[in-house]
């Protein structure tokens, strides 16, 4: 897909989903509590399938605001932004929970490209941020949003995993995809 469409779909999702008029951005709360909270608090310890990262977030800037794509192991799937909008409840989509579940896993083969992360900032525009919840802490990694959209950058693949949750989560609010 070109750098355009995909642009496109999330800033249509973005735009066409309206939530019901909150008097606050809850976005970055929700992403906060994504890195406060422990894996035990979860239910979420190491295993074959999952045994170094969890959950992953990926930070991407779109115009005036940032959209947070949230996968975790158990198939949750969310998109936070900074704006007034988000979607929750995507483990709840059969689509949204494989692909989230596909997300993590996939997040696990890049863990070695990241570095352990104690301050959870927004990616300026043109990058793109990954965040890989492991059960030892958070860790960082960065592409440049032109890379990842000509695959020049070998975190291209996680980057499709996040879009493709993107696109059940959208799919899951019955807007075209």
């Amino acid at each position: 897909m070109k750098s355009f469409s995909l642009q496109m779909v999330l800033f249509g999702v973005m735009m066409a989903a309206v939530m019901a008029d909150p008097k606050e951005t809850l976005g970055p709360e929700l992403r906060q509590l994504a890195f406060d909270t422990k894996p035990s608090e979860l239910g979420f310890q190491s295993d074959e399938e999952f045994p170094k990262v969890y959950g992953v977030l990926v930070d991407w800037p779109i115009e005036d605001q940032t959209a947070t794509i949230l996968a975790m192991r158990d198939g949750s799937a969310s998109l936070y932004t900074t704006k007034k909008f988000g979607i929750i409840g995507g483990d709840a989509v059969p689509a949204a929970k494989e692909a989230a579940i596909m997300c993590t896993r996939t997040a696990g083969h890049f863990l070695e490209t990241a570095k352990p992360a104690k301050t959870f900032p927004y990616p300026k525009p043109g990058e793109v941020f990954f965040y890989f919840l492991t059960y030892d802490g958070v860790y960082l990694a960065s592409a440049r949003e032109e890379e990842l959209f000509n695959e020049k950058d070998p975190h291209a693949v996680l980057f499709a995993w996040a879009q493709r949750v993107l696109t059940e989560l959208q799919a899951s609010r019955g807007e075209s995809r």
